[in-house]
């Protein structure tokens, strides 16, 4: 059983995967990577579920050897981590969690003015340069439309709800 209790959305992620896999025990430890390690959590042969968002200290750690990253938590592979397979793919259909970022106006702002942020902001988005320094940060960009950030948020807000109310998490 997953241990219950207060988190935020890294907690989650490891709730969503007790609930997915339904393991007997599972205890999850968020953190970022780097906090993670030097605690001495991150450790060969550990029982617990180990989620650490990727922060540009996390690669440095796979090629020490000090972590062993093991699947990323995408529905696809992820070009941040080339080679590793979804979690998906490795025995848990259906899991994906990722953080999403994106750009929000008032709930009045005109359609034509959304509609020009948005195409400026994608524009900008696709540029090699700015890809390229969104991933030396650990993000990877996407630059959809209005109605397609509306969708993802909506199905991941409904996911998560879910996952939240199932595995007993709650604020404290």
């Amino acid at each position: 059983m997953m241990k219950r209790g207060a988190g935020g959305s890294i907690v989650a992620v490891g709730g969503m995967a007790s609930l997915t896999a339904q393991p007997e025990r599972a205890h999850v430890i968020a953190s970022k990577s780097g906090r993670l390690l030097r605690r001495g959590w991150a450790s060969p042969g550990s029982s617990t579920i180990e989620a650490a968002r990727a922060d540009r200290s996390l690669p440095r750690y796979i090629k020490s050897g000090r972590l062993r990253a093991i699947a990323v938590t995408s529905a696809e592979p992820s070009v941040l981590a080339p080679g590793l397979p979804t979690v998906a793919s490795s025995g848990l259909p259906g899991y994906e969690s990722i953080l999403i970022y994106g750009v929000f106006a008032p709930a009045r702002t005109s359609v034509a003015i959304i509609r020009q942020l948005n195409q400026a902001i994608v524009d900008v988005l696709r540029t090699p340069e700015v890809r390229q320094r969104f991933l030396n940060v650990g993000v990877e960009t996407v630059g959809s439309t209005p109605e397609q950030f509306a969708a993802t948020i909506a199905a991941d807000v409904a996911r998560l709800r879910k996952v939240i109310k199932e595995a007993g998490i709650r604020q404290e």
